[in-house]
């Protein structure tokens, strides 16, 4: 398929993107994700699935990108919709307009996509994709670079020594962590515990406390398949949950549009590791 017509295709993703949600988009990206392994482990032609269907239309760097163009497009135009909500459809407007700039940011996503690609940074791509667009809205559409009131939170040292607080998510950290690694190393499927976790978060919609977990298992996941060491897939599935929770509470907490604490991590953590690796 040539370049131009992924182009169209990123342009027609972005928009539907809008129209089911960008959360939604990502939880349909880890179906297609085992679905795909499922069928090339069976021994079936994933040609067409793994390069047009998952790795561009359902592409989290495109789908994902377009709803975060146009949610904060949304909100500009329609004061009752927050520019992060990244975990509903704009259907309900019936704005054209929305449609048209879910697409646009499609487009960049894809392009972002792939000219990180082209010049070979050592690093999940995807990730960068979505947090340099992130980054990119967040300036254009006049968002808050930060909240105030969390980074005084931050700041004030109790974050710190709030051991209590952060012993839950370290803990889940390190179980999800070494699942993942597990997984890949039985499987040889470097982002089988990643698709796994997109698949969970349909249960988000059912308890608002269900966490984001892909951004653990995708590192851990990538760091076992770079070093076959199972202690720093751990060490550095934790880094990745520190690093997603402190972003979330600084950077994506009443600033109005998103910029995704998981893709930030997974950003970060993955050009550290094949730096190093």
């Amino acid at each position: 398929m040539s370049i131009g017509m992924n182009f169209v295709i990123a342009f027609l993703a972005g928009s539907v993107g809008t129209v089911i949600g960008g959360l939604q988009g990502f939880i349909m990206y880890g179906f297609i994700g085992l679905f795909v392994a499922a069928i090339s482990h069976l021994g079936g032609d994933i040609a067409f699935l793994d390069g047009t269907f998952m790795n561009l239309f359902f592409l989290p760097a495109v789908m994902f990108n377009g709803d975060v163009v146009g949610a904060a497009w949304c909100a500009k135009k329609h004061p009752d919709w927050f520019g992060e909500n990244i975990g509903k459809g704009m259907a309900s407007y019936g704005d054209a307009s929305v449609l048209l700039a879910g697409g646009i940011g499609g487009v960049i996503g894809y392009a972002v996509f792939y000219a990180l690609n082209q010049i070979g940074l050592p690093a999940d791509t995807g990730a960068w994709a979505m947090t340099l667009v992130g980054i990119a809205v967040r300036i254009v559409f006049k968002g808050k670079y930060y909240d105030k009131g969390a980074l005084e939170f931050f700041t004030s040292g109790f974050v710190f020594t709030n051991l209590a607080g952060w012993a839950y998510p370290i803990f889940l950290s390190v179980i999800v962590a070494t699942t993942s690694a597990i997984f890949v190393q039985t499987t040889g499927i470097t982002n089988i515990g990643f698709l796994v976790s997109a698949c969970t978060l349909i249960w988000s919609f059912f308890d608002p406390h269900f966490p984001a977990t892909h951004h653990i298992t995708l590192i851990a996941g990538l760091t076992i398949s770079l070093t076959g060491n199972i202690v720093l897939a751990v060490l550095f599935g934790v880094i990745a949950q520190i690093i997603g929770i402190m972003f979330e509470m600084i950077c994506n907490t009443r600033c109005g549009s998103h910029i995704d604490p998981p893709g930030v991590a997974i950003a970060l953590c993955s050009l550290v590791l094949m730096l190093i690796f």
